[in-house]
């Protein structure tokens, strides 16, 4: 959601390609629910859980966020003062440019998330993952590609204690994923950003929340 609005703030020239950039370090966040509960209590069983991947993603991307505005804070370009113009419509013109937009923005995110669970269960069947021979590591592997199967292999794992899946979750969430990165970028077209650098973005919020996660797990759970 956060790319999206983003991408369409910087289409309508409401906000600059540097301040796109510096928005979306901290603005590609999943949802609480999700992780709470759906992660947190549907996969792990443990609302605390949920909690501290939910505590520890939002630091994180605060975190994120405050260091990549202080790499951009000397540059002075800024949007145009002149918005794009667009022609008048009414009301029911409005209402369905709208239901129009969120269908095609909810196609995007299915689209993705189907093909790369597709693709991680038929490396699986494949045997591409078999190499790996720690189950963690197996799961961390499977959630570079989709954070929810991922997540669903973290918790499978039962070696780990609930800390410990819960600083993993943690970390796979605030990665995303190929499936987030590929969802973002879609909705990011034309906005200024690259792929490497959301890339890194993503990168950088998933250590940094896992390094919260790790201090804050012994607190919560």
């Amino acid at each position: 959601m956060g790319a999206k609005i983003i991408g369409d703030m910087r289409k309508d020239n409401t906000i600059s390609k540097t301040e796109a950039k510096r928005l979306i370090s901290f603005c590609s966040t999943s949802g609480p629910t999700f992780m709470v509960g759906a992660v947190g209590i549907g996969m792990l069983g443990s609302t605390a859980a949920g909690v501290l991947i939910a505590v520890s993603h939002y630091l994180g991307a605060v975190l994120n966020g405050i260091i990549y505005s202080f790499f951009f804070r000397s540059n002075k370009e800024r949007a145009s003062a002149t918005p794009v113009r667009r022609r008048q419509q009414g009301l029911l013109e409005l209402f369905t440019d709208a239901i129009l937009s969120a269908f095609k923005s909810l196609a995007i995110i299915l689209a993705y998330i189907v093909l790369f669970m597709f693709l991680t269960d038929l490396m699986h069947m494949g045997g591409l993952f078999s190499w790996i021979g720690y189950p963690p590591l197996k799961a961390l592997a499977k959630g570079f590609f989709e954070m929810t199967v991922g997540c669903g292999a973290l918790s499978e794992c039962i070696n780990l204690s609930m800390g410990l899946k819960g600083v993993l979750c943690t970390v796979v969430l605030s990665w995303g994923g190929l499936s987030i990165i590929g969802q973002s970028m879609s909705m990011l077209s034309g906005a200024g950003v690259s792929m490497p650098y959301f890339i890194l973005t993503k990168l950088t919020h998933a250590v940094l929340a896992g390094i919260i996660a790790l201090l804050l797990c012994g607190c919560m759970l």
